[in-house]
């Protein structure tokens, strides 16, 4: 029973849930469609550079640099990195804590009997929400100096 109290198994259950469940990220198979749809684009691409290096040797390399430009300019954009922080695994936890004592049979029902319906939905609003603000925060383009000045 030691194991079910340390609090970093626990961050870590919360993570591993919340990504199964698809609240943390699209499900697997929504996502299924995106790597499909990523992969044909790639191949497309292989195709295209290899037609290209019919007609000349350096079409190739400028489509190819092109592309690798795009994922360099977009690699910070497209990552939640700070997923593991304490901050979001704690927002995650309480997040999850407030959604099962409003939906499970027991909990609700207390709920409902001493009027605490209103304070626990706006409580998970309120955890679900700096959540996502953490994550828009952390996955938000980068912009460079010289792009603020527009």
């Amino acid at each position: 029973m030691g194991h079910l109290e340390d609090p970093a198994l626990t961050n870590d259950l919360t993570v591993a849930r919340e990504f199964d469940a698809g609240m943390t990220g699209p499900p697997l198979y929504i996502s299924m469609d995106f790597i499909a749809d990523g992969l044909a684009q790639m191949v497309g691409g292989l195709a295209s550079a290899a037609v290209l290096f019919g007609y000349t040797w350096w079409a190739p390399l400028v489509l190819a640099g092109g592309w690798l430009a795009t994922h360099w300019l977009l690699r910070e954009s497209a990552v939640w990195r700070d997923r593991n922080t304490d901050d979001v695994r704690a927002a995650q936890r309480d997040a999850e804590y407030a959604y099962r004592i409003a939906v499970d049979p027991p909990a609700a029902k207390e709920l409902r009997l001493f009027g605490l319906k209103d304070w626990t939905i706006d409580r998970f609003i309120d955890r679900r929400t700096t959540l996502h603000r953490m994550q828009y925060e952390a996955t938000r383009l980068a912009r460079s100096p010289c792009s603020r000045a527009w």
